[in-house]
């Protein structure tokens, strides 16, 4: 008897054992579930643009304010509105989405949809980051006038976005490059004749523009994700105002006729509007640019030829665990909350207003990072936030400003401090 029961004893101790380990490998394999041996990239592209079942859709950012713009109903769609999502996850099954929307901003009623899209891809609502590509000839979703119906629908698509690009993932390894390409942008605020600065709105006034006070950034940035048994993915970098010449009633994307230029070319891109606040296509001063508003198509489309035929130049660079920071600046009075991402040797930055491009050059050149792209219009809308030599002779941006002077370069240290939190942080 006894022995009988020190050996039901003995089995039910190995019996508790084997439990206990077999259920510290279920919570191992929860905790590295979807974790890849490398870093993987996946790529979904759907579009936001509207249904005829939405009814009539105001197009939002070249009224001169939003009342008018309720007059703006579209008359024909000329572009389909690319909705882009990439999927990046990493070694420790980290994932995180990173949005290019065909829109104008990321306005609130854009970030609120950020939960529903945490909700339907199963992504912590904090790993999703969204950038609008600053379209103007786009649906108006500012909180006031946007579509009801349209804004679900948005949403909607996101998440079917960024249900492709989960599904598409594969191994990747990570290659940049940059060009300068002169003659397609142009600072729009002048130096007139008479010695006065002007920008774009006030030409009218007389004078004749002779220079522009700052040249435009005029950095091409590219980071490719070449995969396993997949196209490659092309993060396109660079700052417009994607204004064209026709009608204001039309739908038309400029990014749109870049995407398809990298189809042609069997490649899949996704466009990060950079430090664009004071910047446009359209000069002013002779022999500025090469191409003029009323081109739109064969500037874009010449852009993304420029950037296919850099194949030959991209470097492999390093990958790394993902990493998102975020942090609060105080920029004078206001609160601005500004986003990071970090995988490796790129880190991109989301920017809730339009950086000026003196500002975004220098924290592109302090930057630790081998690559800094820079995303305006992205995770929140704080209007133009102008640099402190543009508060010295006005302009529209200044006037429609909501922040104050020095405001920019406050910000412009924000991100710098935040570029060195993720340098420190970043592995691989």
């Amino acid at each position: 008897m006894r022995k009988a029961l020190c050996l039901l004893m003995t089995l039910a101790l190995v019996l508790g054992l084997c439990a206990c380990n077999g259920t510290g490998a279920g919570e191992t394999t929860e905790t590295t579930t979807g974790a890849p041996d490398t870093f993987q990239a996946g790529y979904g592209n759907t579009n936001i643009t509207p249904q005829l079942s939405q009814g009539p859709q105001t197009l939002g950012g070249h009224s001169a304010s939003y009342a008018e713009a309720q007059t703006d109903a579209y008359e024909k769609i000329i572009d389909d509105l690319p909705c882009t999502c990439v999927a990046l996850t990493d070694t420790t099954g980290k994932t995180v989405l990173v949005y290019s929307l065909e829109t104008l901003k990321v306005y609130k009623s854009i970030l609120e949809l950020i939960p529903t899209v945490a909700e339907g891809t199963g992504i912590p609502a904090e790993n999703i980051l969204v950038s609008a590509t600053h379209n103007h000839h786009a649906p108006n979703t500012h909180p006031n006038y946007v579509n009801a119906d349209y804004l679900k629908y948005v949403g909607e698509q996101m998440i079917a976005a960024a249900k492709l690009a989960l599904e598409d993932r594969k191994n990747a390894k990570m290659y940049a490059t940059s060009a300068e390409l002169e003659g397609y942008n142009s600072c729009r605020h002048y130096i007139m004749s008479d010695g006065r600065k002007a920008t774009t709105t006030e030409l009218g006034q007389g004078g004749t523009p002779v220079d522009h006070v700052v040249e435009a950034d005029n950095q091409l940035q590219l980071v490719k994700f070449v995969r396993e048994g997949g196209k490659d993915i092309v993060m396109l970098n660079w700052q417009a105002h994607p204004y064209t010449s026709t009608s204001y009633m039309n739908i038309v994307s400029c990014t749109e006729q870049m995407r398809k230029v990298f189809e042609e070319n069997n490649q899949l891109m996704i466009h990060f509007n950079g430090a664009c606040g004071n910047v446009g296509y359209a000069s002013r001063v002779p022999g500025a640019t090469k191409y003029v508003t009323n081109q739109y198509n064969e500037a874009y489309k010449a852009l993304a030829g420029e950037a296919i035929a850099l194949d030959a130049t991209y470097e492999e660079v390093q990958l790394g665990n993902l990493n998102v920071l975020s942090s609060t600046v105080k920029a004078n009075s206001t609160n601005i909350k500004i986003y990071g991402l970090a995988f490796g040797d790129t880190a991109i930055l989301f920017m809730p207003y339009e950086m000026f491009t003196e500002n975004g050059m220098h924290v592109k050149s302090t930057s630790p990072f081998k690559t800094t792209i820079l995303a305006t219009n992205a995770m929140g809308d704080n209007g133009y936030i102008p640099s402190n030599a543009t508060f010295e002779y006005g302009g529209y941006e200044v006037k429609s400003c909501r922040v104050g002077q020095g405001a920019a370069e406050i910000l412009q240290l924000g991100y710098s401090e935040l570029l060195a939190q993720l340098n420190q942080q970043k592995g691989g």
